[in-house]
């Protein structure tokens, strides 16, 4: 994952479109060329690995609020 992480920074130094990033990373799942499952998986241990670090970036930004709330609610244990 490491080395995934650093050969994509090199190749994004470049680019100073967000657009242009977001949909070359987007591309491969889009077509499926990779696996959506996976790349959630890869994600899931970036994130885990930096909680501290995004946690607050990532419940704080409005155009993910929705996706943290859904994530919440299917991950929180609920009494019946």
């Amino acid at each position: 994952v490491e080395d995934a992480i650093d050969e994509a920074n090199k190749k994004y130094e470049s680019d100073t479109s967000s657009e242009s990033i977001a949909y070359t990373i987007f591309e491969p799942l889009n077509e499926g060329r990779v696996s959506k499952a996976i790349t959630a998986q890869y994600l899931a241990e970036i994130l885990n690995r930096e909680a501290t670090k995004y946690k607050s970036v990532l419940e704080n930004d409005e155009h993910l609020h929705y996706l943290i709330e859904a994530i919440k609610h299917v991950t929180t244990p609920h009494n019946e």
